[in-house]
This record gives C-alpha cells, structure tokens and sequence, in this order.
C-alpha cells in the first residue's frame, strides 16, 4: 500500500560517476539501502533516515535520501481520515 500511494519523485536513484567509480574499485556490485520513510497526513514526506549501515558510500546514501524527501504521496486514510504512516523503502542497485 505504501508503494502504491506514491505519486511523484524518482525511485530509480543511481549513483554520481564519482561514486560508481568507488564502487567498482571497492568489488562490489551489489548495494542494498534500507530507508525508512515517514509521511505526514497531506502526503509529505516528514522524514526520511537510513536504517542500518546503508550502501556503505555515504554520497550515495545522501543522494538517497535527498531524492526520497522529495516524494510526495496520496493520503493515507484510516477510516476516511487522513493520517501519518511511516514504512521502510528497500534500494537495490547492481553495477557490472
């Protein structure tokens, strides 16, 4: 249901060339990120903080949050009433 009331903002948040560089360097190709994401009654996000380590790039998981506070969502609605909800948002991204 979360997922499904966002109605704007970007979800496929890629990395800047400077931090795929990193992450080629590093040996890894594959990062999970794990946000949890809180939005108000009229749908904007009020919060957006990483759980746990992150990607392990902290530029990269700045860049997620900054793009996952900019989401908007549909009221949530409890009973026909507009209400706060919070729900963790998973980030998975591959580079060859």
């Amino acid at each position: 249901a979360f997922k499904a009331n966002r109605i704007s903002g970007n979800e496929q948040i890629q990395p800047d060339d400077m931090t795929k560089l990193e992450i080629s360097r590093s040996g890894k190709s594959r990062l999970i990120a794990s946000v949890k994401v809180c939005v108000d009654a009229a749908g904007n996000v009020s919060s957006a903080t990483k759980v746990g380590g992150g990607t392990g790039f902290a530029s990269y998981d700045s860049k997620i949050l900054g793009e996952v506070r900019k989401w908007r969502y549909r009221a949530f609605l409890v009973n026909g009433k507009a209400v706060p909800t919070c729900s963790v948002v998973q980030f998975i991204y591959m580079q060859k």
